[in-house]
């Protein structure tokens, strides 16, 4: 049964898996309070989730500019394959 249908018919989805990463499962957890949040605070809430997610999955990131910088490097990287670095 998809989440969705779930939701319709009273039944509650399953909680998110322990990653065995506290600040992930954090993060993952507080996705489960947001249809209790007004729709006005969903941007704010998913947005501090994104930046825990991207802290945590991309630590080498987190002070050089984030995902941004990194996807412009490998953009780089794979359009120029000859190029040396």
């Amino acid at each position: 049964m998809s989440q969705d249908a779930s939701a319709s018919q009273g039944v509650a989805p399953e909680s998110a898996p322990d990653t065995g990463h506290p600040e992930i499962d954090a993060a993952v957890g507080r996705l489960e309070g947001l249809e209790q949040l007004p729709v006005g605070q969903h941007h704010d809430e998913l947005t501090r989730v994104h930046e825990v997610l991207d802290r945590a999955l991309n630590p080498e990131a987190a002070g050089s500019g984030g995902l941004s910088d990194r996807a412009a490097t490998a953009r780089n990287s794979t359009s120029h394959p000859n190029r040396s670095s």
